[in-house]
C-alpha cells in the first residue's frame, strides 16, 4: 500500500491541462514526469496519429495498456495519462492501485478552446469534430475517472503553479494520514 503514495498519477480528458500540470508538479516536487503519450511514441518511434491509422483505436489501446502497466510499476513519478486510459479496465485498476490518482476536470467551453489552440495532433478529436462528440466522449469517460480518483480539481480557471501547489499539499496530507 505504501508504493501507492510514491507516485501522482494524473487524468481526466484532453485539453484538461495534465501535461501542464504534470510539468508543474515535476518543478515543485522533484519527481519524474512521464507521459503515457510521449512513452508509447518513444517505444514506436512513430506518432500516436500514425498508430490511429494504422492500427486504429484498438491497436492505441493495446500499446498504451502496455505503456501504463510498465509506467504504474516505477515509484516516485508523476504520470500524465492519454485521456481514454481509463476505458481499459486493467488500467485503471494499475493507475488505482500504484498511486495517488488526481483527476482533472475542465468545462467543455474551456476544454474546446484548449484543444484550438493546441497545435498536437489529436486522432479522437479535430478541427471538424463537434463539440457534440466531445461531450459525448466526456460523459462515457467521466464516471470511469470517478471511480479511481482519489482527488478531483476542476482546472478551468486556475493557475498550474497554484493547482501543483494544492495537490502537493493534499498528497501530503494523505501520505501521513496513511503512515
Amino acid at each position: 500500500m505504501r508504493h501507492k503514495f510514491s507516485n501522482i498519477f494524473l487524468i481526466g480528458p484532453m485539453g484538461s491541462g495534465k501535461n501542464t500540470l504534470g510539468k508543474q508538479l515535476s518543478l515543485l516536487s522533484g519527481l519524474q514526469l512521464y507521459d503515457s503519450d510521449s512513452e508509447i511514441e518513444q517505444q514506436t518511434g512513430v506518432p500516436i496519429s500514425w498508430i490511429f491509422e494504422q492500427e486504429g483505436e484498438a491497436g492505441f489501446r493495446r500499446r498504451e495498456n502496455e505503456a501504463i502497466l510498465r509506467l504504474t510499476k516505477l515509484q516516485h513519478i508523476i504520470l500524465a495519462t492519454g485521456g481514454g486510459c481509463v476505458v481499459t479496465p486493467s488500467n485503471a485498476t494499475a493507475l488505482e492501485k500504484n498511486g495517488v490518482v488526481i483527476h482533472l476536470q475542465v468545462s467543455l467551453a474551456i476544454q474546446i478552446e484548449r484543444i484550438a489552440s493546441q497545435k498536437t495532433k489529436r486522432p479522437l478529436f479535430s478541427a471538424n469534430s463537434s463539440s457534440e462528440k466531445l461531450a459525448a466522449l466526456n460523459k462515457v469517460r467521466e464516471p470511469l475517472y470517478q471511480a479511481i480518483a482519489d482527488f478531483t480539481y476542476n482546472t478551468d480557471h486556475i493557475s498550474p503553479y497554484v493547482l501543483a501547489k494544492q495537490i502537493l499539499q493534499d498528497w501530503g496530507q494523505l501520505k501521513i494520514e496513511n503512515k
